[in-house]
């Protein structure tokens, strides 16, 4: 087994250790903002090319969609198996699933390859989240977490700032998901540095039984349990509505309806990162202050309005604050409701 990350949590000390974790969790998180970002990139350029109207377009990435809910039950296998296996496992397959896009030649492949990309990029996510849950102290998870969502932002950006070079490629959009095979280059990293969490080792050693999906949702909807657990639910429900409907077809819509060209996405890229980045370190440091329910709740109330200004204004600035308002409160937002 590998000595570099300690077995146990270290008391409230951020350590050498800590660091070191969250450093190798922060580019796989990256790496789950460019994915999402890149499902909208390049949704006006795979559509002319494979001749996709908006409403096929639509039903694609409704199917591909479904990976996030499959994806629960390979995430329910990291309470057998650990959470270090199953990461590993995900964002391995994510980096191959990512690189044979770019083979695909018709919208049905494509499609195919994204749905099961989509299951282990949410899988690999949600495991980074566990993982950061289970080792660091916790009144330091909240600064945690607001680091890996700055993380996921930077990822959420690079596809806007390399459409334009792409695309006077030979292999134009394609060569966006070769970029998104770089997690295959951390992986020797992981597996030599990563260690499973105290958390579950812990659970392992007194014989914690696993439950049954049957077992677990009557625990989750016990009197105890079932108001948090239908209001996180409905809280989650709505984060992920709101990435569908604002995000997904974002670049369809500005290209069609605003006359986007692609330097406008290189543009937009720098124009966001600085903001969101510190955004959402001060997330987390506000989660720390004031708890995760009131920061999620003004992160939410923002949501609605920066939504309402990017897609009602007609020139490229307002927009383009809109849409980097937006996508910071939904990945503060999802990043505090995990």
């Amino acid at each position: 087994m590998p000595t570099s990350i300690p077995a146990g949590v270290t008391g409230e000390r951020f350590t050498r250790a800590h660091a070191g974790l969250l450093a190798m969790l922060a580019f796989v998180v990256m790496f789950e903002g460019f994915d999402i970002s890149l499902t909208s990139v390049v949704l006006p350029y795979l559509g002319k090319e494979y001749g996709a109207t908006p409403a096929t377009l639509g039903r694609a990435l409704a199917v591909i969609a479904l990976g996030s809910i499959a994806a629960w039950v390979l995430i329910r296998l990291a309470d057998r198996f650990g959470r270090r296996p199953i990461l590993l496992l995900a964002a391995t397959g994510f980096a191959i699933g990512s690189l044979a896009t770019v083979f695909t030649f018709g919208l049905s492949s494509y499609t195919a390859i994204q749905l099961v990309t989509r299951l282990l990029m949410v899988t690999q996510i949600a495991m980074a989240y566990l993982i950061v849950s289970e080792t660091l102290p916790p009144s330091l998870r909240g600064r945690a977490n607001g680091l890996l969502g700055a993380c996921g932002s930077f990822g959420a950006a690079l596809p806007f700032l390399a459409l334009a070079p792409a695309l006077g490629t030979t292999i134009g959009w394609r060569l966006l998901f070769v970029i998104g095979a770089a997690p295959l280059l951390i992986m020797p990293l992981l597996l030599w540095r990563l260690r499973e969490t105290p958390v579950w080792r812990a659970a392992r050693t007194a014989g914690t039984p696993s439950l049954s999906p049957s077992e677990e949702i009557r625990q989750l909807t016990a009197p105890t349990l079932r108001r948090r657990f239908i209001a996180m639910s409905l809280l989650w429900f709505i984060v992920n509505f709101a990435t569908s409907v604002s995000s997904l077809f974002f670049t369809l819509y500005v290209v069609q309806e605003r006359g986007w060209a692609p330097t406008d996405f290189a543009r937009l890229a720098p124009f966001g990162l600085g903001g969101a980045f510190l955004g959402y370190l001060a997330a987390g440091a506000l989660s720390d202050l004031i708890g995760r329910r009131w920061t999620i709740t003004l992160f939410m109330l923002a949501l609605g309005g920066l939504t309402q200004l990017c897609y009602t204004s007609t020139t490229w600035l307002p927009i383009a604050g809109g849409l980097s308002g937006y996508r910071r409160c939904l990945v503060c937002g999802s990043s505090h409701i995990r």
